[in-house]
């Protein structure tokens, strides 16, 4: 089955890649139809092909799947909306933009393959501050 490139990159979800302890993570959502997936054939992150041993997939709940463990005798159900985070265990990226392709086999798409950039921004953190007037901070009606 044949799918559009721009179909196929919705899967991902943007904003999603970030450093965290061990590697990088990722998410993919299924907004196509319910599915099983039968292998990863390979994750590269800007030109570099992370080991299929490196890579864990977080199904939610507190599960989480080897790569290298799915194949067809062992498959791992992507129904629709399901959301995956996948970890990449390599190198912490840099901020900036990154170039991210997926490869699997999946029933009853087949093949699939597509490639995205995602960014890594510097964190900043929103502070809640309380309103104040500088010039007229003292008088006695400003605390109630």
């Amino acid at each position: 089955m044949k799918i559009p490139a721009l179909i196929l990159k919705q899967l991902y979800t943007f904003g999603s890649l970030e450093n965290i302890p061990g590697g990088v993570r990722f998410a993919i959502k299924n907004r196509l139809s319910d599915a099983t997936l039968l292998r990863l054939r390979g994750v590269r992150i800007n030109g570099e092909d992370v080991a299929i041993e490196r890579i864990t997939f977080h199904l939610g709940e507190g599960r989480e799947v080897r790569a290298s463990e799915v194949n067809p005798d062992s498959p791992v159900a992507f129904p629709l909306r399901q959301v995956v985070h996948i970890k990449a265990e390599n190198a912490k990226l840099d901020n900036g933009t990154h170039e991210i392709t997926i490869s699997f086999e999946a029933k009853p798409f087949g093949y699939l393959s597509f490639t995205v950039k995602d960014t890594i921004a510097e964190v900043k953190h929103n502070r809640v501050t309380v309103p104040q007037d500088n010039a007229n901070n003292y008088p006695p009606g400003v605390v109630t």
